[in-house]
């Protein structure tokens, strides 16, 4: 979900993950840091049909 439009993002995989990623680089920034200052990150990944 783009949290700015709050519209779901593209059903392709690439589409989705990308945005994901994105949304976590948000959080990251949103507390004054970087993803450099990540370790390791994980995605459990759910069906929503």
């Amino acid at each position: 979900m783009n949290p700015q439009t709050g519209l779901m993002v593209p059903s392709d995989i690439k589409a989705q993950t990308r945005q994901v990623l994105e949304n976590a680089k948000a959080i990251v920034e949103s507390s004054s840091l970087s993803l450099e200052n990540v370790v390791k990150y994980t995605c459990f990944l759910i069906s929503t049909k």
